[in-house]
């Protein structure tokens, strides 16, 4: 890993470590930006990837 902090993301998932519940039900996420991307189910948000 280039960087410390994308070396500290990584160990989360293999620790299972995880500090982001979720407010509408009881899953929890490792990263924040996990826990953001699934509150949008609940808001019923539309997800949009882009493919190049």
């Amino acid at each position: 890993f280039n960087r410390n902090h994308d070396l500290k993301r990584h160990k989360r998932i293999h620790l299972v470590v995880k500090s982001y519940p979720c407010q509408y039900c009881e899953k929890q996420f490792s990263r924040m930006d996990a826990l953001k991307r699934h509150v949008l189910v609940h808001k019923k948000t539309k997800i949009y990837i882009l493919v190049r």
